[in-house]
């Protein structure tokens, strides 16, 4: 064999670093493409593991315990908003069932931005129509004693 032919034999295994650049874009490429869609999936999986958690609480507390907590005041009492899940949180409900609501009101959003650690220097403010608050405490009681029969079933 002459020496073209034994070049062209040892050489039709290799890549060239030109072939080798494309691959290595193309991946790159790709990865910059997917990278934004599996960090949401990464935040959907969170939530829905803290939504199975919520369940498992909620089912143990229905066996056990029924007592809930009556609302009159129109103002978050006892437990902040939370917002562990892009302005929002994962609720279970008395029915068993457990859910996420974003929140709507900025008010809502605000608390969750508090330094809950020196709360009672905390200016509460105003949450006269909050329609977070109120479908908290909706479904945490079923009915809300200061808004009166005017109220209705709200619109959820």
């Amino acid at each position: 064999m002459d020496r073209a032919g034994i070049r062209r034999k040892r050489d039709a295994g290799v890549f060239t670093l030109i072939e080798l650049l494309v691959v290595i874009s193309i991946i790159a490429l790709l990865m910059a493409i997917l990278m934004p869609a599996l960090g949401k999936a990464r935040k959907q999986a969170k939530r829905t593991v803290c939504l199975n958690s919520l369940h498992q609480l909620i089912l143990a507390w229905t066996m056990y315990d029924d007592h809930i907590v009556n609302y009159d005041i129109e103002q978050w009492t006892g437990d902040k908003p939370q917002c562990p899940h892009d302005g929002g949180a994962n609720f279970a409900l008395a029915d068993g069932t457990v859910q996420y609501w974003k929140w709507e009101d900025k008010r809502t959003l605000a608390f969750c931005g508090l330094d809950w650690a020196a709360k009672t220097a905390i200016t509460w403010p105003s949450q006269e129509g909050n329609k977070d608050l109120h479908k908290v405490q909706y479904y945490t009681w079923g009915d809300i004693d200061y808004l009166g029969d005017e109220y209705g079933t709200p619109e959820w």
